[in-house]
């Protein structure tokens, strides 16, 4: 067995983009075979709706957290400590603290960041601080090259590391060749943070119910900020109750039956590092329309397998969204290219094998 690692991640629930890669590398039999793996879980939070927000049953665990750390590192000093760090809110300042017991054990430190925001959240002097502690005599794995700007006051190039996200492919039969629909259905799956671009979305369908142009559409994923209350208000205020359907959060076999059923998939998100759902999008053989944030330009490449648009734009999403319901062979020859994206950059195999390469590198030097 090779060298002893210590993974400091996240693993659901709840499920996000970082809880699903944690799962990943804990299941997976490429890095527990390399090496020597211990997992510690740094989720407090047991649903979406509790992400983000104060509560002392959360220090609480932090606590337990902190000495469940502190005996695994006395019990065994791992030769590195791989930790999704989380970069803003109050678990950055719990992070902090545990940056710290691994300073005092000396232990070397490789973060994978799954979100950015430490550019904004720095300028406070302060905030910057902390930061600087953080990252000092750190290595860093980001998912784009596209995010380094969010890290180099803190961090040389010559410490980051690059690796985009994977997932494993459907156990199904993909068709790429999905059958002629009179009425295209639109799919946005994410959890309903209005930073995902739900709202975004709304809007866009209304001005294509404006224009008569016919679409349905299916919004999956959990509650958040917006409550399924809050969306059924919205939708009637933009009266797109016959055309949108609200399913709620949906996992394994049921969605994937979505993503078969479906045609088009649509992500406006406002605020992102990567976007895993894009993947599975690419995976069901989707043209995607996305916006132009974060890595997501290493993923969609506007008018190849999907199309790119500003953030908040309303008009210019309709619009891609209208070529893309009018265009059947359009949709067809994206889906196909995004599939062939995905199989040649994004499998769960080729991260895994980033991944090893990274730490092993970080290891030797």
């Amino acid at each position: 067995m090779g060298n002893n690692i210590l993974f400091l991640l996240h693993l659901p629930p709840p499920i996000h983009g970082s809880s699903i890669v944690g799962e990943q590398i804990k299941n997976s039999i490429k890095v527990n075979s390399q090496f020597s793996c211990s997992y510690i879980n740094l989720l407090t939070s047991s649903s979406v709706g509790e992400s983000g927000i104060f509560s002392f049953r959360k220090i609480f665990k932090g606590i337990q957290l902190w000495f469940k750390i502190l005996f695994r590192l006395i019990q065994k000093r791992p030769d590195l400590c791989y930790f999704a760090l989380t970069t803003t809110g109050f678990a950055f300042y719990r992070d902090v603290l545990l940056t710290g017991i691994l300073k005092v054990f000396r232990v070397k430190r490789i973060y994978h960041l799954h979100k950015k925001g430490v550019k904004a959240a720095s300028q406070k002097p302060f905030r910057k601080g902390f930061y600087n502690f953080v990252f000092q005599g750190s290595d860093v794995i980001l998912l784009s090259e596209m995010l380094y700007s969010d890290i180099e006051y803190f961090v040389t190039k010559h410490r980051v590391h690059y690796c985009p996200n994977g997932i494993e492919d459907s156990h199904s039969r993909v068709n790429c060749d999905k059958g002629l629909k009179v009425v295209p259905k639109i799919l946005f799956l994410s959890n309903l943070y209005e930073l995902k671009g739900l709202l975004v979305l709304l809007d866009s369908l209304q001005q294509l119910d404006k224009r008569g142009v016919r679409y349905n559409c299916l919004i999956v994923g959990n509650e958040a900020d917006i409550s399924k209350e809050r969306l059924a208000e919205e939708l009637k205020i933009r009266e797109l109750g016959d055309n949108v359907t609200y399913l709620g959060g949906l996992f394994g076999k049921e969605k994937e039956s979505v993503f078969k059923d479906v045609d088009i998939f649509i992500f406006p998100t406002l605020d992102e590092a990567f976007g895993l759902v894009l993947l599975e999008a690419m995976q069901h053989c989707l043209p995607v329309v996305a916006t132009i944030e974060g890595g997501i330009p290493d993923i969609v490449e506007d008018g190849i397998n999907g199309f790119l648009v500003l953030k908040n734009d309303v008009k210019q999403l309709a619009e891609k969204m209208e070529k893309l319901i009018n265009d059947e062979e359009l949709r067809v020859s994206m889906g196909r290219a995004g599939r062939k994206k995905y199989e040649e950059k994004f499998t769960l195999s080729l991260f895994e094998n980033r991944l090893t390469k990274i730490l092993k590198k970080v290891l030797e030097h």
